[in-house]
């Protein structure tokens, strides 16, 4: 052979291993320029192609595996900037390609919900605070109710002594037997209900599921006290 007919002999560069500049240089390169119309019909061009996952595929009208599963070895290769076109060989290193990009987009999808986590959990830290804030000051209020209930519980018990101490002095109208008097009916009353209001905001009491509400009998007290 001489040398002349040697340089004939020479092979070309390879079409596949350069890399297209267009979606259908690309697609004729991995023998799918049958399916170029189905990316025109979706606006998708080269930049876009290259981004697109199994997934996208599908949606794009992509229904066939096979297809499928040799754009996204195209894709893989094109960012690892090796030969479009892949051997029998080479089958198993596509496939973890593919699998890597598809668990990069995984990653992507858990990072943005774990944004989102930390954006719930800042919320209910700080509602948290508010809540405890107003926790603190419903205390605060309640242990001023129990001091000037307990201030009005020690005024009726005076009143009640110093009324009994006048009855034995002046010498009251003692009333028919069996039917108390009207100052001792009333303080008798309010008496109650200064216990019934003192029982509500002492601090002291456990306040839980089973002590929730006070009973009928000191809401009636509470009531008949605030009228």
């Amino acid at each position: 052979m001489t040398p002349k007919s040697r340089a004939a002999a020479a092979p070309s560069v390879d079409n596949a291993s350069v890399q297209p500049t267009d979606l259908e240089t690309l697609l004729d390169q991995v023998g799918l320029s049958s399916y170029l119309p189905v990316f025109h019909e979706q606006d998708v061009d080269l930049q876009v192609f290259l981004t697109l996952t199994d997934q996208d595929l599908k949606e794009c009208g992509i229904q066939k595996l096979g297809p499928r599963r040799k754009m996204t070895s195209a894709i893989a290769r094109w960012h690892s900037n090796a030969p479009l076109r892949s051997t029998v060989e080479c089958a198993y290193a596509d496939k973890l390609e593919v699998e890597m990009q598809e668990l990069g987009v995984k990653l992507t999808h858990a990072l943005k919900a774990l944004e989102q986590a930390k954006s719930m959990v800042s919320q209910e830290s700080d509602l948290r605070s508010v809540t405890e804030g107003w926790v603190v000051e419903a205390r605060k209020r309640l242990h001023q109710c129990y001091q000037h209930a307990r201030l009005l519980s020690e005024q009726v018990a005076a009143v009640r002594h110093c009324v009994s101490l006048l009855s034995a002095q002046v010498g009251l109208v003692q009333p028919p037997l069996g039917q108390p008097s009207l100052i001792a009916t009333a303080m008798d009353t309010l008496a109650a209900q200064a216990d019934s209001l003192l029982a509500l905001t002492d601090p002291n009491i456990p306040r839980g599921p089973k002590n929730t509400s006070p009973t009928k009998k000191q809401q009636g007290h509470v009531s008949n006290y605030l009228s």
